[in-house]
Order: C-alpha cells, then structure tokens, then sequence
C-alpha cells in the first residue's frame, strides 16, 4: 500500500509539473503583454486572421522605396518593439516593413501561443495582405528566435508562398530540443539527468498542449519545413547563445548548403547578435537580398 501510494503521488507529482510547464509554454505571461513602439510615421495596421484573433502591427514606409517589402517577427514573450532595430535596418535600406505583435503577444489578440502551429497561418495572411497593399508579388521575411522558428515553418506550407527570401536568427530546429534545455535550467540539473529524471512530466507535459488546445508543439520543426521548400534562408546565430545554441542553425545549414548561409556572430548570446554585430550584421543581411534587388529602382511610395 505505501508502494502505491508512493507511486500515486509521483504520478501527480509529475502530472501538475507537466500542467506547469505546458502553460507556461503556450500561455505569455501578462506582465510580458507590453505594448510596441513603432518608427516615427509608421501606419498602425490591423488583421483579423481566418479564426478570428484580431493582431495589431506596424506598416513603415520609406522616403526612397525600392519597390520590395519585408515581414519582421519577434521571438517569444516579447513584442513588436524587440525588432525595432532590424525593421529599421531594412527600412533605411529602402525596404517597406510590416512588423506586427504575433498572437498572445503585445497589443495583439489570442491566449495560445503555438510556436508555429497557428503563427505560420497568421504569416501567410499578413503577407497576402502586404503584397495586396503593396501592389508586390512577394517579399522578404526576417524572424527573431520563435519568429524565426515560425517563418521556416511557413516556407514548409502554403502559408509560405508569397515569401521568396529569408533571415532566420536564432531559430530552433526543434521545439522539444529547447524545451528540454529550460526544463533543465529550471529544475538546475544538468542536461542529460534532466532528460531522464523529467521524461515522464515532459511527455506529459506535450499530451495535455494536445488534448485541451488541440495542437502537437513537436509537430511544427523547422528543420522538418525546410525540407519542402526551396526558399533560400540566411542562418545567423550567436555563438554564445545558451538559450538556443547554434548547434540548431548549424544543422539546418549543413541539411541544406546548396540554398542556405550560416553566419556565426562571435560573443553573441541569445538573440544579440544585431546588437553585437551593427554594421556587419546589415551587411551580410544586404548582401544575402542584393541579388534579389538586381535592377530594382527606386520610387516614390
């Protein structure tokens, strides 16, 4: 009896930790909901996607257009305001930017965060809307971290179609991966024991996300998108990031060297390395989109 009562108790010991830190994964804290400042003569923007989640961004027009257009994507608990520096990288190149607060996020509507299970559909439709609004065929996607995540799971469906070139800094190859090493800083267990010790909570953990809000977390990996598109990705990674090491990017650049770049920012931790990098961070990003601005002019907006 005291065997099973044991047992009985691990059990729900294990049961409420993976309740735990399921929510903690798909739910941002409301402390974190802080609202975005936008460049100076910015548009504020608004989409209702296909479920009804009303999402709010930004739409920054330049002096000299290029004639392109560009998508930013922040990283998870953040909002809008995270990317501000690379938004206005490419708009001071010329580029028209749409940067928008993902669902659960910032000023945005939604509860759930799905780390790409609902997001990709969210991107595909601010890109239809950007290239209606822009009289553009296409355009350009830069994500940061979870953005990042997300638009290389949108290259790997339709949601990805109007998207021709990426930046994906700071990505995960796959969400368990990531989550395993959290779990691990959180209980302070090295990594290897914490798989095992919290393999039970964990699995758990991904079945509950399943059962109540209808998603699996593992299905949507961005090493598992690239695979079924052909849009040329720039990787770019700190080689100091502990968060998501850049063991991620190396592997999905060496799955794919024929249409992707990896450039390692040295010193950079986990979503740093724009701040790290300046200068040398825009040139590598406009060096990776010059080919596509070949004999592009520029125009008034």
């Amino acid at each position: 009896m005291i065997w099973a009562a044991l047992f009985a108790a691990a059990i729900a010991g294990a049961a409420a930790l993976a309740v735990s830190f399921a929510e903690s994964a798909v739910r941002v804290r409301p402390a974190r909901r802080t609202p975005s400042t936008d460049p100076e003569g910015s548009e504020p923007v608004t989409l209702t996607t296909s479920d009804r989640v009303l999402l709010r961004g930004s739409l920054a027009l330049p002096r000299e257009w290029n004639g392109e257009a560009a998508i930013v994507l922040h990283g998870f608990t953040d909002t809008r305001a995270g990317v501000a520096a690379h938004a206005g990288m490419l708009l001071q190149a010329g580029y028209a930017v749409l940067s928008y607060d993902s669902r659960g996020h910032g000023e945005s509507g939604g509860e759930i965060v799905g780390f790409g299970a609902f997001e990709a559909a969210d991107l595909g439709e601010w890109a239809e809307w950007l290239c209606r609004r822009l009289n553009v065929d296409s355009c350009i996607g830069l994500g940061v971290s979870m953005g990042a995540a997300v638009l290389l799971n949108a290259l790997g469906c339709r949601h990805g179609e109007r998207i021709r070139l990426c930046i994906a800094e700071s990505p995960y190859a796959r969400f368990e991966e990531v989550a395993a090493i959290r779990v691990a800083d959180r209980a302070r267990l090295p990594l290897r024991l914490a798989r095992i010790v919290l393999a039970l909570p964990v699995a758990i953990a991904y079945a509950y996300v399943r059962l109540r809000y209808g998603f699996d977390i593992r299905r949507h990996a961005p090493i598992e998108a690239l695979g079924r598109t052909r849009t040329p990705v720039l990787f770019i990674h700190g080689d100091a990031d502990r968060t998501i090491p850049a063991s991620h990017s190396r592997r999905m650049n060496a799955a794919h060297p024929d249409r992707t770049k990896l450039v390692l920012i040295p010193g950079a931790r986990h979503a740093e390395p724009i701040e790290v990098a300046g200068e040398t961070y825009r040139e590598h990003v406009l060096a990776w989109l010059a080919p596509s601005r070949q004999g592009a002019g520029l125009q008034k907006l």
